[in-house]
């Protein structure tokens, strides 16, 4: 795996490109075309990052409050093309509701993930960190399997007038 490049810069969406395509090419012999390009997000992908022993699977955040978890084994998760990034079905998290002012506070505006990562030493330990004072522990055996954004918002409480 170690001929891939994975990039998310800046865009809303993660690409994956192969190396190995090159051979004989220099990188100044024309675009290089992605080998898989997950649409998924509707913000920019602020981190990506991979877990120590497992190069299949990278995890991508974004300002849109998603997390969302990309297996190159399973090629691209995305539907057809014009279809709503929303029914990708890779969603890790979603906290577009939980940004939160303080802990007594229910959550009240989208929260930008800005940066996350995977421990080293216990990988299913997952630390976010967005747009509010907060950083968030998640255990990922206890997460809910993939799911799609829309069925996740379908389930996620209402924002009511700061109700939840």
């Amino acid at each position: 795996m170690s001929s891939y490049v994975v990039s998310g810069a800046g865009e809303a969406e993660v690409l994956l490109f192969n190396l190995s395509r090159l051979s004989g090419r220099g990188l100044n012999d024309g675009a290089i075309s992605p080998s898989v390009q997950y649409q998924c997000h509707t913000r920019r992908v602020k981190k990506l990052a991979v877990e120590v022993g497992n190069p299949n699977v990278v995890w991508s955040a974004t300002e849109g409050g998603t997390l969302r978890q990309h297996d190159f084994r399973e090629g691209t998760s995305c539907p057809p093309g014009g279809s709503s990034p929303r029914n990708c079905h890779n969603g890790l998290l979603d906290l577009r509701c939980g940004a939160k002012r303080s802990l007594a506070d229910p959550p009240r505006y989208t929260l930008a993930l800005k940066s996350w990562d995977i421990s080293s030493t216990r990988p299913h330990l997952l630390l976010a960190g967005g747009n509010d004072a907060f950083s968030r522990l998640y255990d990922r055996r206890m997460l809910p399997p993939l799911t799609s954004v829309a069925i996740a918002l379908k389930n996620a409480p209402e924002l009511n007038g700061g109700k939840i």
